[in-house]
């Protein structure tokens, strides 16, 4: 069973994997990406105190946010100052181009496998327009209002329009122009919902108290499931509800010690381009390292090892060269091998064949020490699979060892009716190196079993329970 992916403390959600892996993920960016080092551009909050003090009016902006203060009111007094507020700004932006490894990475991850890269960011800046020129990736821009179809679009589109606006692009930053995007001409209400219909999409920079969610709320269809946003974990009692009323499921991410709170999510979004951009070779000597420090080292934390080894190439890497009297513990510990103790299906029918061998192949190295170990946390429960492996293991190679005998009387407790054809194969191996062995074994088959089986009751009848003695031969009989 796929796991989901973790890094540096961060669960990425399963239906981000499967969208970004399908084509349809779109990332949609907020100022929070920009401010990172080296751009270092402000958020609205910083956008508003910078325009207020150049025209001396430092007391409109608070210090610190505060969600009753509307910067776009803010911003939209300034403009009925002077009505220069939106050139004010592109020139305040203007000097700042050099992207950050944010928007390297999300550029990288957007254009991963071929996919159309989805990019909707309310930001002014050029920076992602850069990222992929030096990339050399080519990437279409929509500049507002002249947006293309939300439901079907691929490119950057500047949902706000960009720094220096052309007569026919617009800045969105008073509350008119707001008004505007949103209610009266509706442009970027009409984008939003059609994209948030058809697309699965990621919310990277946001706070749920920024101006553009009180907005973008109107634009928001409920559709639960396909909406998901970043937000750090010392914000989640103060943000997860507001989060969650925009039909929007919080991802959260640790607070990194420094100036920089925001440090793990960045280097979540390296981690992340590193893994779906990395080549066969480039796994295989991954799990060659992981292997050579040994499952004492801890330098992987076990939820990402827990999905190293689900991950279905890294996982046959693993099995090919891990010794599993060394790993099979840890693995056993992180959940990785609750897989060959369960009845299998038609998803897990592969995997549970794959880390069976692999186990059962400890039982030839250390005489059955390890595989006692694991199947007594198990209650000594095995699947068809592992049953058999186990066996296979016992008819190619025993020896007379007293563990090899526990895992002879456990291999008989969890034996299925069609079983006993094959340990009677096994008695006749046994006979020739362990006789005391074949005879317990001959016991064990000629002893019949009691086996009980729960009814539910019918017609408000009580539920009942039969019991049956299970004789050789699999004649039955019923008490």
């Amino acid at each position: 069973m796929t796991r989901a992916w973790q890094a540096g403390g961060i669960s990425l959600p399963q239906e981000l994997d499967r969208a970004l892996s399908s084509d349809k993920l779109v990332f949609f960016v907020g100022a929070g990406v920009s401010s990172a080092s080296p751009s270092n551009l402000p958020g609205f909050l910083g956008l508003a105190a910078d325009i207020a003090n150049d025209m001396g009016h430092s007391d409109w902006v608070p210090e610190k946010p505060d969600p009753s203060i509307h910067f776009d009111e803010i911003m939209g007094r300034l403009n009925d100052l002077h009505g220069d507020a939106h050139a004010r700004v592109s020139a305040r932006l203007r000097p700042i181009t050099e992207p950050n490894t944010y928007h390297e990475d999300l550029i990288a991850l957007a254009t991963v496998n071929g996919n159309k890269p989805r990019i909707v960011t309310t930001n002014f800046d050029l920076l992602f327009e850069e990222a992929a020129r030096r990339a050399e990736v080519e990437l279409s821009v929509h500049h507002a209002p002249a947006l293309p179809l939300g439901n079907d679009f691929s490119g950057l589109v500047h949902l706000h329009g960009p720094i220096d606006p052309t007569h026919f692009q617009r800045m969105v930053l008073t509350d008119q122009d707001f008004g505007q995007a949103y209610i009266t001409e509706g442009w970027a209400t009409q984008f939003l919902t059609r994209m948030l219909e058809e697309y699965v999409t990621v919310f990277v920079g946001y706070s749920a108290d920024d101006v553009v969610m009180r907005y973008l709320a109107r634009a928001l269809p409920t559709d639960g499931g396909t909406r998901f946003a970043f937000m750090r974990e010392d914000y989640k009692d103060e943000m997860t509800a507001k989060w969650q009323r925009l039909d929007v499921s919080p991802v959260l991410y640790p607070k990194a010690e420094g100036s920089n709170g925001h440090a793990r999510l960045q280097t979540f979004f390296t981690n992340w381009r590193e893994r779906v951009t990395s080549t066969s070779e480039d796994r295989y000597d991954a799990i060659v390292a992981l292997i050579d420090k040994g499952p004492s080292d801890r330098t992987t934390p076990d939820p990402e090892l827990s999905w190293l080894l689900s991950d279905e190439e890294y996982s046959r890497h693993f099995v090919g060269r891990a010794d599993p009297t060394e790993w099979m513990r840890h693995a056993e510990a992180i959940g990785i091998l609750d897989v060959i103790f369960e009845p299998a299906n038609e998803q897990t029918a592969r995997t549970q064949a794959m880390w069976s061998a692999w186990v059962t192949r400890s039982i030839s190295v250390d005489r059955g020490e390890s595989m006692l170990e694991i199947l007594a946390k198990h209650r000594g429960q095995m699947s068809q699979q592992l049953w058999f492996d186990v066996f296979r293991q016992l008819y190619e190679g025993y020896q007379p060892h007293d563990h090899l005998r526990k895992l002879l009387i456990l291999l008989t407790a969890a034996r299925s009716d069609s079983d006993d054809s094959q340990l009677s194969l096994l008695i006749q191996k046994l006979a020739e190196v362990d006789p005391e062995a074949a005879e317990v074994l001959l016991h064990q088959l000629l002893t019949a079993r009691l086996e009980f089986t729960s009814h539910r009751g019918i017609l408000g009848r009580p539920d009942f329970l039969t019991t049956e003695f299970v004789f050789p031969g699999s004649s039955q009989m019923t008490v």
